[in-house]
């Protein structure tokens, strides 16, 4: 897909990893080589770690729960306490 997009547009996809309450986390670098379905490394301020079920951190290609911490994660959401608990434990 990674070609065939390069082909048709004569522009690189630029995988990243993120959502709503946390922003962009992990990026492929905007300028140099680019890995066909990886995410790339924290960004600026950001930490990451995956591990298993005990929360224990794996090693490189093993399974497992992605972990982050850094300034662009939200702390609340808008008059929901409730939602909070869920996401910070």
């Amino acid at each position: 897909m990674h070609t065939a997009f390069a082909a048709a547009t004569g522009h690189a996809i630029l995988e990243r990893c993120g959502m709503t309450e946390t922003l962009i986390t992990l990026s492929n670098p905007l300028q140099g080589v680019r890995r066909a379905g990886s995410v790339g490394t924290p960004v600026c301020s950001v930490a990451s770690r995956v591990v298993d079920d005990a929360c224990r951190p794996v090693g490189p290609g093993t399974m497992g729960e992605l972990q982050i911490r850094g300034n662009s994660l939200m702390t609340d959401y808008s008059g929901d306490a409730d939602a909070r608990r869920t996401h910070t434990q």
